[in-house]
């Protein structure tokens, strides 16, 4: 059969049956769409874990605890306790990591604060306090969204009072009656997930005014936070620490992974660790029903796969008995409907011209949902993987259906019933 001849029957017998063709084409489009979307789904879990993390303005500061998990009477059941680390274990991890601040924990006596701006009260401020050497103070979106529901002022205007009253009892009772301004020079646009309202003060601040106020003769609040009992209520059982870069707080997280167990170790915490940690559950609870509804896909392409293929090929098997009087061969029978069906396949791959701009509508969507931009990417790698097995399935899928048809004579099919 001349290779002229034989392009020519394929392109009449395609133009003949366009309809199917067509839809063919738009089916393995869409399932080529469908399947990269899964895949970019599941490459960017990383990507979007890390991405989440380092937009929280407060990722290079952690808290820090010493747990121990205790036996009880109940074998199915252990408490855990906390104390603070010492100053020198701490210190001793600066050896392997340079160094890093460490700063007792302000939570215990920030309950008590008063927070107001023009003589409104404002509720439920979660104060952030972050490491860096700038006297900077500033609140989040959430916070500033507040604000603007609460008072009328411009944003350079933005003054709170705050006001710190609580008692100590240091061989007697010591009271604390602090008051203070502070003057916001930033608004951070925090990632909206479950984000709350929060007051970004710097640890510079901190040491400046709560840290610097003398709770008896030569001894400041700071100094007495530090040399507390590693188990005092006052600690809250924990260090603050900040970190110069993302580099040494990782290396940080590596020397916690490896001396923590079930049984004792480090933990490192904090408002935004717990919101990762929240979001990366999330994220893997959805893996799982992706995978599930990515195999419900796959099984439901391969059903309509096998029908698309089989009526484009009982729509052409009365041609095919014609070729095969003119003596045609089943080799070339079976390769115009190879040709017909890679046809479709091959017209198929311009939804790989779809996908890279489609990458930026899914990170303006995550951007919706999280506030945070994700630069997603396609892996070529994958996709080429996936063009691959789609092309042996199909392969496959083709030759067996073309030997059950081919089982009897093509005469059969000229003979009117």
């Amino acid at each position: 059969m001349k290779i002229i001849t034989f392009l020519k029957v394929i392109f009449n017998l395609y133009k003949r049956n366009i309809k199917k063709n067509r839809l063919m084409v738009i089916f393995m489009i869409f399932t080529n769409l469908t399947l990269m979307l899964f895949f970019v789904f599941f490459a960017s879990s990383e990507v979007l874990v890390d991405t989440l993390s380092s937009n929280y303005l407060e990722h290079l500061s952690v808290d820090v605890s010493l747990y121990e998990s205790l036996p009880t009477n109940n074998e199915l059941i252990n408490v855990k306790t906390y104390r603070r680390p010492s100053i020198d274990y701490l210190n001793s991890m600066m050896k392997v990591i340079d160094n890093f601040t460490i700063r007792p924990d302000y939570s215990p006596l920030l309950r008590e604060k008063n927070i107001n701006i023009l003589d409104k009260e404002v509720p439920n401020v979660l104060i952030i306090i972050l490491g860096g050497g700038k006297k900077e103070i500033g609140i989040n979106t959430t916070l500033y969204n507040e604000l603007q529901n609460l008072v009328s002022v411009k944003d350079e205007e933005i003054l709170f009072n705050f006001y710190l009253k609580t008692t100590l009892f240091i061989e007697e009772e010591i009271v604390i009656d602090y008051h203070t301004q502070f003057p916001i020079s930033y608004i951070y646009d925090e990632p909206t997930y479950f984000s709350v309202p929060k007051l970004y003060i710097s640890q510079t601040v901190i040491d400046a005014t709560m840290g610097s106020i003398f709770i008896k003769p030569g001894l400041t609040l700071n100094n007495y936070l530090l040399n507390i009992n590693d188990d005092h209520e006052l600690s809250n059982y924990r260090y603050r620490c900040h970190f110069k870069d993302e580099e040494q707080k990782q290396k940080f997280m590596m020397i916690v992974k490896a001396v923590s167990n079930s049984e004792r170790g480090i933990e490192v915490s904090g408002d935004y660790i717990n919101k990762i940690d929240s979001f990366t559950a999330l994220y893997d609870y959805l893996n799982i029903l992706m995978k599930l509804f990515l195999a419900f896909v796959i099984i439901g392409s391969i059903v309509i796969y096998v029908v698309i293929a089989h009526t484009s090929l009982l729509t052409i098997l009365r041609q095919m008995a014609l070729f095969a009087i003119l003596g045609a061969s089943k080799n070339h029978l079976y390769d115009i409907y190879f040709l017909l069906i890679f046809l479709n396949f091959f017209l198929s791959l311009v939804s790989y011209l779809i996908v890279p701009f489609l990458m930026p509508f899914l990170s303006l969507i995550l951007y919706k949902l999280l506030g945070v931009y994700v630069p997603l990417t396609l892996n070529y790698t994958m996709l080429f993987l996936m063009t691959g097995a789609n092309f042996v399935l199909l392969f496959v899928l083709i030759t067996v259906i073309f030997v059950i048809n081919m089982r009897r004579p093509l005469l059969y099919l000229l003979i009117d019933d």
